[in-house]
């Protein structure tokens, strides 16, 4: 049995001069013959040259999980933006 994804990313980043947000749209299209479940993972390490401590990632997500017992701490306050810490295991 063959099994084949055909999907299609069209992502836009954006921003307005003069404010302070950045703006990232993903549009995913399944253009295959059959309907498939989509699990998709935004690795995004940010980092603090560009937020600063008391920003907020405004998103929207189904579902956060986490992948280990360190990251399980932080899903909760996954979309705030903390000062950088030099003690990270």
């Amino acid at each position: 049995m063959l099994k084949c994804e055909n999907l299609t990313l069209k992502q836009e980043i954006s921003a307005v001069l003069g404010r302070n947000a950045l703006y990232i749209t993903d549009l995913i299209e399944n253009e295959g013959f059959t309907a498939r479940p989509l699990m998709i993972l935004y690795p995004m390490n940010i980092g603090y040259s560009l937020l600063d401590e008391g920003s907020r990632l405004i998103c929207n997500p189904p579902s956060t999980k986490s992948v280990d017992a360190q990251s399980a701490d932080a899903v909760a306050d996954f979309s705030d933006v903390h000062e950088p810490k030099h003690d990270i295991k």
